[in-house]
């Protein structure tokens, strides 16, 4: 509403693509207090102002990952206004064909991207490396498929994908979840909370497990993870990520055998 204040990092809105529109993007306009049209980013093609309005404004061409996921089948993305299928899954059986899939925003072929597949046991199943065949795209999506062996180790597997310095990761589970669901019921409590210095994860526990805390943005990028020995009752634990920026976040626990049992959203 007019008048209301926002604070950097705050959640403004989402990609949508509705009445006159070239495609999915998120409509964003600024006014300044004569209630006269600014474009916040200051550049050659800016025709209203000469400054910037952003504190710290970032480049034009700003490359990065916007999610890795797995797949059933390749996503299908239709023309408006029929709907697009993206066809994720989290969950397969040993033998079945895994799509993995990366989404990009200004990907340039001279930044390469190395992807990894990691078995439960930290294993590498596979890795490569890959380039773009074109020199830039304002946004992209690629994905390849892989056939998994009959006898596939059965835990949580990771999809992981390192550019440009930012390592991502998704993970994904092989084989029955009702193991998972077991070393779920020791859980019995799992928050965590922050404040400008640091979060503080707190998990209580029936039994005592081995097992990890992992801190990701909404992309999938590890911002920490913390190995530990969690005890019978309740564990406290302080993680200091640093300068962390406003924003939503998420927090993973997972047991040593790489089952992946709760995840919580964290709004910073």
């Amino acid at each position: 509403l007019v008048g209301d204040n926002v604070a950097a990092g705050e959640y403004l809105g989402i990609v949508g693509s509705s009445g006159n529109s070239t495609g999915p993007h998120l409509h964003f306009e600024v006014y300044d207090g004569n209630n006269d049209l600014v474009d916040p980013f200051a550049g050659p093609c800016n025709q209203l102002n000469e400054e910037s309005w952003w504190i710290d404004q970032r480049p034009y061409i700003d490359p990065a990952i916007l999610k890795i996921q797995t797949h059933f089948a390749p996503p299908e993305f239709n023309a408006c206004p029929s709907p697009d299928f993206t066809n994720e899954q989290n969950e397969f059986q040993p033998g079945e064909t895994i799509y993995f899939a990366t989404y990009f925003r200004d990907q340039q072929n001279w930044h390469p991207c190395k992807f990894k597949i990691r078995m439960p046991t930290n294993q590498i199943y596979d890795a490569w490396e890959f380039n773009s065949p074109y020199p830039f795209l304002s946004s992209a999506y690629w994905y390849w498929f892989y056939d998994l062996p009959s006898n596939a180790i059965q835990g949580t597997w990771s999809f992981e994908c390192e550019y440009l310095g930012d390592l991502y990761t998704h993970e994904f589970f092989v084989g029955d979840v009702s193991s998972v669901n077991h070393e779920k019921e020791n859980i019995q409590n799992f928050s965590a909370q922050s404040d400008l210095q640091e979060i503080l994860v707190s998990v209580d526990c029936a039994l005592g497990f081995e097992g990890n805390i992992v801190l990701t943005d909404l992309t999938g990028r590890i911002i920490e993870l913390d190995d530990r020995e969690f005890n019978p009752g309740k564990n406290v634990i302080r993680m200091n990520p640093g300068n962390l920026p406003m924003g939503l976040f998420m927090v993973t626990l997972t047991s040593k055998e790489g089952a992946f049992l709760e995840t919580i959203k964290l709004v910073r």
